[in-house]
């Protein structure tokens, strides 16, 4: 999906979001554009990316092609400003240990940032989520929600989805057989995006679920199994 992937000023964004199973963050930090990013270790060979945006940071500061492409090192270059966390740089040299490849240079300082997110109505959303362009074969979207929604996945290398809330707060759970295990409780107007890359070689089940809504959502997605 070509527009489609938690620190003080970050408490805002985290005050309603909680990872509180058993998988934490490799590192999270507050990204270029206010939002706070996650990368988190999926196995051996698999590696995830989260990031929360809001009313008061609504710019997704990583595209998803760069989550596509580049290792968790390059990810937080692309993104944020300073020295890479000793954690991610871990991350990066295992899985290139284990044979995973990513681009050898890349000019960070060039990747073009997404387009501020400015609403969760319906409308809004598709047009920003809903138009896929690159042709992976499992796609959904789901506009004004009001129940439970789960969409399990079979064998695929790479995934990204997006939830919006208008309105009340839900509860999202993302798993997958690598390892990941993820809950978040969003509120109304906290937009969260997750990838997973598992790599071009390996594959992996995963589900994403809306384990409780008391209000209105968007959620929208797409998965690579080819």
């Amino acid at each position: 999906m070509t527009r489609l992937l938690l620190l003080a000023s970050a408490l805002s964004l985290t005050a309603c979001v909680t990872d509180g199973t058993a998988q934490a963050p490799v590192a999270s930090y507050v990204s270029t554009t206010g939002t706070t990013i996650s990368i988190y270790a999926e196995g051996d060979t698999a590696f995830s990316v989260g990031e929360l945006a809001d009313q008061a940071y609504p710019q997704f500061a990583l595209s998803v092609d760069a989550a596509k492409t580049l290792s968790p090192t390059q990810i937080f270059q692309a993104s944020a400003t300073g020295a890479v966390p000793a954690e991610i740089a871990a991350l990066t040299a295992k899985l290139v240990q284990a044979g995973r490849e990513f681009p050898t240079t890349n000019p960070v300082s060039q990747i073009e940032k997404p387009a501020a997110y400015d609403d969760c109505d319906a409308a809004t959303f598709s047009a920003t989520w809903c138009n896929l362009g690159d042709g992976d074969p499992i796609t959904w979207c789901l506009k004004n929600q009001t129940e439970k929604r789960s969409k399990d996945l079979k064998q695929v290398h790479s995934s990204e989805a997006a939830v919006c809330v208008k309105s009340g707060t839900i509860e999202l759970e993302v798993t997958n057989g690598a390892g990941g295990d993820h809950d978040m409780d969003l509120s109304a107007g906290q937009i969260y995006k997750y990838l997973l890359n598992a790599g071009l070689l390996e594959t992996t089940w995963l589900d994403y679920d809306v384990t409780s809504a008391s209000g209105t959502y968007q959620f929208a997605g797409e998965a690579d199994n080819n």
